[in-house]
């Protein structure tokens, strides 16, 4: 219990009383105040006479006179006083030393024509450019002269706070004035700079590195699914880091110089064999060797100086580990070659018997097996050099988690073991030594073809040598063969990945070898996002119609905020309008997509639901009548609604459009069987429209239902550090579906020229056995087999050439 025994009306009293002699007290305290301000008012006082007579010896004077300008005022509530202008003799007080009272004594109300204004006038002085606040959004609006309720409003554009100077004068760095601080020698070494650790900053540099290595991480790799990569004969020379670029390329470009002088003398060996063919019992052969033994062996000398020239073709050839190589029909026939001359030298009656000699054909197919070496180190220095100097490098892979493939492909893919392939951003394209040299078709065709061939030149030997004599059916064999070898396969199969490179260039994108083809052809669908099929300048704002009141930088920051969550291709649009600064956006949770009428989320703890008309019904939120919104959906224009807690805010008038090349490519693409399965959280984005956009027939692209949208988050925008360098590209639509279509026609090429070789090999034969036979062997001569080379070469070439033109 208290000790004090007053009632509570006594209290109550004595706090009324206290309550009265307080405010008696400010009574008096107000009333001291206004007196002593009267005071001071009235001893300020003006002699106008003095004043207008001060003025007028101010304006006889003859100097200049200048006007004095106050420094800018520390405290942004005080006001700004006008000056008058003084003489260059007079003293000029600075802004601290002047003195109010005495001013207004000199300056009378008549003579004071400069106005005073208030340091918040938006004509004169600017408004801070950087206050506080970074994050909250400044808005530039375009000012409109037609103030009519049924036009659309302009979109504005939304800069953060700190990019404001940027945006206006393009300079980002506001320097502020500092004072120059007195400093004493001798004692500036002992400060030392302590560095500032802004910890927001560094705290996000971390969550950034973290979120980074979560991204990158993945359960199934290209190293535990593709079992083929990881030759030991190119993993030292392999493109594992960056730091290897400059090595390898350096390496590629000695290669091809050491090829080029290997061609310039193979080429004169080549003509010194072929002028000695020539002229063979001619007058214009030089004495010293016109007898039969002294040409055979300068034509022996010349031949195994050309192995020599060409020694690594020639082992190479013999290289087994792998299999039968292209060089291995090379190396036979130089061994083959080589013996027949040195045999017409050592023997003159083989020569008698129908001799021909092939030094010359000898040269001319080590020419066309260096042209293909130099083809194939083109191709993959120019393959190096997209990859090492492009930005952003995207790989192809397969999905190879078997449910996620199971879940994508259920309804879209009739396949059961179907081959899905998504693009991932990669740091480091790997293994692109091995996928550039691995898988070479020419070594697979002259692995059937030689052999084949010289067994035939073998049985064709024996015919002809019990027909008619051995010698003779020595040199019908030999030059069976010599005509059947596919020398200029190489060459022409390379020159095929050479000439797509230069076709895929223009798409940003690139197949790095017969294995990245072989890879990208075994395809049974694609996934990606709806988003990427339109880009940056797929789609168009048109403008925006306000409702409620609504603020439109409010609308169009929610509707950013969601439309860039869900990716959705009016992304590039709305991160256009807040100029790429998303860090101003507000937090989406729970996002649902509702199909073919749009997206549903949660921002600052209320529903948000963007998309069509449809969707607002759905959740109860009234909608304009569909005559109102006929008036700005003319022309394919569509019509997107915001509507926060239950109300209508924005509609954003919206178009699509569907970039030619693109558009040519997914129709080329069609024809291949390949399907194309997107994800799309847009509510006119679906399987109908895009075919109409695409003029493609309808479902031939598939849009996934809920759950596989759920799979296909974890593939989208993967970023990882490794991946193998198959297919390469800029990231784009159009540099997948064109890489793609690449592949396919390259594997298909690869087939015609294959066949077209073989073809030609057996005809080659065919024509000699023939001509054997019947005993026409006066037209089985060096120059005819090479001349047959030569055509038949150039019309497989033209036939390639001609698929690049279909491309």
């Amino acid at each position: 219990m208290s000790d004090n025994n007053l009632s509570i009306d006594e209290i109550i009293k004595k706090a009324e009383i206290i309550k009265a002699q307080a405010e008696q007290q400010l009574k008096d305290a107000q009333k001291n105040l206004d007196e002593m301000a009267r005071s001071a008012i009235d001893e300020v006082t003006i002699d106008s006479e003095a004043v207008m007579k001060k003025v007028e010896e101010l304006s006889d004077e003859e100097e200049d006179i200048k006007e004095f300008v106050p420094s800018k005022s520390k405290k942004a509530s005080e006001k700004t006083i006008a000056f008058p202008k003084f003489s260059k003799k007079k003293p000029i007080k600075t802004y601290d030393d002047f003195d109010v009272k005495e001013h207004t004594q000199i300056l009378p109300k008549s003579a004071n024509k400069t106005k005073v204004l208030d340091s918040d006038d938006d004509e004169i002085f600017e408004k801070p450019i950087i206050p506080t606040d970074k994050t909250r959004p400044v808005i530039l609006t375009p000012k409109s002269e037609n103030k009519s309720p049924d036009r659309l409003q302009e979109v504005p554009t939304i800069v953060a706070r700190e990019n404001l100077s940027k945006y206006l004068d393009g300079n980002d760095d506001l320097e502020e004035e500092t004072g120059i601080q007195m400093c004493f020698e001798g004692f500036d070494d002992m400060t030392e700079e302590v560095p500032t650790i802004d910890e927001e900053e560094a705290e996000k540099l971390l969550n950034e590195q973290r979120k980074e290595k979560v991204n990158k991480f993945r359960l199934f790799g290209p190293d535990e699914t593709d079992t083929e990569l990881g030759d030991r004969d190119y993993e030292e020379k392999d493109y594992k880091t960056k730091d290897d670029r400059q090595a390898i390329l350096t390496s590629l470009l000695k290669k091809k110089s050491r090829i080029g002088i290997q061609t310039i003398i193979s080429c004169v060996l080549f003509g010194i064999l072929l002028l000695l063919t020539v002229f063979k019992d001619t007058e214009y052969l030089p004495q010293s060797i016109a007898e039969n033994d002294k040409f055979f062996i300068t034509a022996s000398v010349l031949s195994l100086l050309t192995i020599v020239v060409n020694f690594n073709i020639f082992i190479h050839g013999f290289n087994f580990k792998k299999g039968i190589n292209s060089d291995f029909s090379v190396s036979l026939l130089s061994l083959v070659v080589s013996a027949q001359t040195i045999a017409f030298a050592a023997h003159e009656d083989l020569w008698l018997n129908n001799g021909v000699f092939l030094g010359s054909a000898l040269a001319f197919a080590y020419i066309l097996a260096l042209l293909g070496k130099r083809q194939i180190l083109i191709r993959i220095i120019d393959n190096f050099d997209f990859i090492i100097n492009s930005g952003e490098i995207y790989c192809l892979e397969n999905i190879a988690n078997v449910l996620d493939v199971k879940v994508l492909c259920r309804g879209n893919v009739d396949e059961d073991d179907a081959i899905i392939k998504t693009s991932v951003k990669t740091d480091l394209p790997t293994n692109f030594m091995e996928i550039s040299c691995k898988s070479e078709p020419s070594d697979k065709t002259a692995r059937v073809l030689t052999p084949l061939m010289f067994l035939l030149s073998g049985l064709l030997l024996v015919i002809i040598g019990l027909k008619d004599n051995w010698g003779t059916g020595i040199n019908t064999a030999v030059c069976a063969l010599t005509i059947s070898t596919p020398v200029s396969l190489l060459f022409i199969m390379n020159n095929v990945l050479t000439d797509m490179s230069a076709e895929l260039d223009k798409y940003g994108a690139r197949v790095c070898g017969f294995e990245g083809a072989q890879m990208a052809a075994s395809t049974d669908a694609i996934v990606l996002e709806a988003a990427n099929l339109f880009g940056s300048q797929g789609c168009d704002l048109h403008g925006i119609k306000v409702f409620n009141n609504t603020k439109i930088d409010d609308a169009i920051i929610y509707a950013a905020a969601v439309i860039i969550k869900t990716k959705s291709p009016l992304a590039h649009v709305f991160d256009d309008v807040i100029i790429g600064k998303q860090s101003i956006l507000p937090k989406v949770d729970s996002v649902q997509y509702e199909e073919q009428m749009g997206t549903s989320a949660w921002v600052y703890h209320k529903k948000v639901l963007v998309g069509n008309r449809n969707l607002l019904i759905n959740h109860g939120v009234n909608v304009p009548k569909i005559s109102f919104e006929q008036k700005y959906t003319r022309r394919n224009r569509k019509a997107l609604y915001l509507a926060v807690d239950g109300k209508i805010m924005a509609m954003f008038v919206v178009s699509y459009s569907a970039d030619p090349d693109l558009k040519r490519e997914l129709i080329k693409l069609e024809k291949t069987g390949i399907t194309l399965i997107v994800k799309s959280s847009d509510p006119y984005i679906n399987e109908e429209s895009l075919a109409n956009l695409f003029d493609l027939p309808k479902g031939y692209i598939k849009v996934m239902n809920r759950q596989a949208a759920r799979v296909f988050e974890k593939y989208s925008d993967m970023q990882v550090e490794k991946s193998p360098a198959y297919v390469v590209h800029n990231g784009t639509a159009k540099g997948l579906i064109s890489s793609m279509r690449g592949a396919l026609t390259v594997n298909s090429t690869k087939r015609i020229i294959a066949f077209l070789t073989t073809f030609g090999s057996t005809l080659g034969f065919a024509t000699v056995a023939t001509l054997g036979i019947v005993g026409w062997y006066s037209q089985i001569t060096d120059t005819a087999i090479i001349v047959s080379q030569i055509v038949w070469s150039a019309f497989v070439l033209a036939v390639s050439k001609l698929r690049r033109i279909g491309f």
